[in-house]
């Protein structure tokens, strides 16, 4: 499914924004997403589906070997990702 072909030196971290959300509650004024007229949000699924949690964790782990990453850090994003059912997050 991915490939890396290329050369990277060692990595120490990776850093990745995984947004498993596509809705939110907060209503924040600032949001360019929610709070202008684009709706595409509509059409989207509301929550990542668990098929792309494990091809996303697959990816991870593949590359981390790969690379002799030492350090993952997963920041959640959304929407809101603690809309999201507590059984998924775990």
């Amino acid at each position: 499914m991915f490939n890396f072909t290329y050369q990277l030196t060692k990595l120490n971290r990776l850093e990745v924004v995984l947004k498993t959300v596509e809705r939110c509650n907060i209503n924040c004024s600032y949001c360019y997403f929610f709070n202008d007229k684009d709706k595409s949000f509509l059409k989207h699924p509301k929550y990542i589906s668990l098929k792309m949690i494990e091809d996303v964790c697959h990816f991870l782990r593949v590359g981390i070997e790969k690379l002799k990453i030492e350090n993952l850090v997963i920041i959640f994003h959304g929407g809101e990702p603690l809309l999201q059912k507590k059984k998924i997050l775990m």
